[in-house]
């Protein structure tokens, strides 16, 4: 078990495909069910070139989006999401003995 917060920070620090598919089944089950709320809020947003197909963004058939859209989806994080946002300041996490970056 590892919490919630080591997987966000695995995710935002570290770049961590893992934590993004835990945090994935975490939330809702399954990748495809996360994908499915991503696509979702992307919606809510106005992204409106974009789609989203994996919940870690590596590259794949039908996953696109451009700057714009990026950069509507980091505002939103910082407004709707103010727990998290003070992690992308970080370079490192210690999990488990071993030192990330």
């Amino acid at each position: 078990s590892v919490p919630l917060s080591d997987l966000y920070r695995g995710l935002v620090v570290q770049s961590g495909n893992d934590a993004s598919v835990a945090i994935a089944e975490h939330v809702a089950g399954s990748e495809a069910g996360f994908v499915s709320l991503m696509n979702s809020w992307a919606s809510q947003l106005g992204l409106t070139n974009s789609s989203f197909t994996n919940p870690h963004g590596l590259d794949s058939d039908g996953l696109y989006s451009t700057p714009h859209d990026i950069a509507k989806l980091g505002q939103a994080i910082i407004r709707d999401l103010p727990d998290i946002y003070p992690m992308y300041s970080e370079t490192s996490f210690t999990y488990n003995g071993i030192t990330q970056y």
